[in-house]
C-alpha cells in the first residue's frame, strides 16, 4: 500500500477515535505531523510500569495488553485494541507510567508526544477534555465494580467458628 493511502487511513482512523472527537480534519492532520508511527513485535515492552511518561499511543493495528505486576503475577488491566488508546494518564498529569503495556501481537500505533500536543493548544485543550471525559467514565465504571464486589462480599454468609458449649457430635461407629 503506498504512503499517501496509509497515511489517509491513518488519518480516517484517528477522525473516528473518541479522544479526537470534534476536531477538526485539518487540525488531526497537523497533531498528525508531529506524531510517529511505532511497530511493535509480539511480546514487545512499550513500556514499564514507574517509567517517565511523555507520549499518548493511539492504536492502529493489533492489540496490546495493559497490565501490573504484584506479588510476582502478572494483572491484567485491560486489553487495547484498533481505535484505542493508552498513555494517557502520565501525558496528562506529568507523572510516571502506571501500568505497563505490550503487545499483544505485531501492533501498529501512533506516538503523540506531550510536544506536539502543546503546539496545538487549541486542540490540546480539546483532547485534554476528551481525556478527562473518557477518564471520568473510566472512574465510575471502577465505582460500580468496586460497589459490586463489596456488595457480593456482604451477601456471602460469615462463617462463624462452633461455641464452646455446644459439643461436636460423636462418631458413628460401624461393624
Amino acid at each position: 500500500m503506498p504512503n499517501a493511502e496509509l497515511d489517509e487511513l491513518i488519518v480516517r482512523l484517528i477522525a473516528g477515535v473518541d479522544l479526537f472527537r470534534q476536531l477538526e480534519r485539518s487540525v488531526i492532520v497537523n497533531l498528525l505531523r508531529g506524531a510517529s508511527k511505532a511497530a511493535f513485535k509480539a511480546g514487545e515492552v512499550v513500556f514499564e510500569e514507574g517509567a517517565e511518561g511523555h507520549s499518548l499511543y493511539v492504536v492502529v493495528r493489533g492489540a496490546f495488553e495493559v497490565y501490573r505486576l504484584q506479588g510476582g503475577k502478572r494483572l491484567r488491566l485491560a486489553e487495547i485494541k484498533a481505535g484505542q488508546h493508552f498513555g494517557e494518564i502520565a501525558l496528562l498529569g506529568g507523572r510516571r507510567r502506571t501500568a505497563s503495556v505490550s503487545a499483544m501481537e505485531n501492533s501498529l500505533a501512533i506516538r503523540f508526544s506531550r510536544q506536539s500536543f502543546e503546539y496545538f493548544p487549541e486542540a490540546a485543550a480539546l483532547l485534554y477534555r476528551n481525556m478527562a471525559s473518557m477518564l471520568a467514565d473510566r472512574l465510575l465504571s471502577a465505582d460500580e465494580e468496586i460497589l459490586f464486589h463489596r456488595a457480593a462480599r456482604a451477601a456471602v454468609p460469615q462463617r462463624s467458628e462452633p461455641s464452646a458449649s455446644v459439643s461436636a457430635p460423636a462418631p458413628r461407629r460401624i461393624g
